[in-house]
């Protein structure tokens, strides 16, 4: 669920995380202040919705993600990042 960038204090406040994965470059954002101590952060080029979709095909072996359903670019950029950090 995509959430406008005003609202996301209030989201994260209602989620309470215990994990926050971020690419480097949101890491400085107020609305991420209070989940610093859980906060992990990746190299930009990792989350670059650009080169999601092609990572993800080749890690699932397929020539395109669209075999899965349709994928907006921040939705594959959010998988991609939700699998590097697993593995």
């Amino acid at each position: 669920q995509e959430i406008a960038a005003n609202d996301l204090a209030a989201e994260l406040a209602r989620l309470e995380p215990r994990e926050v994965l971020l690419p480097d470059r949101l890491y400085g954002q107020p609305a991420f202040t209070p989940y610093r101590s859980v906060v992990q952060t990746f190299a930009d080029a990792r989350v670059a919705s650009n080169s999601a979709a092609a990572r993800l095909a080749t890690r699932y072996g397929v020539s395109d993600i669209g075999v899965f359903g349709a994928f907006s670019r921040a939705e594959a950029a959010a998988l991609a990042l939700l699998i590097d950090y697993v593995d």
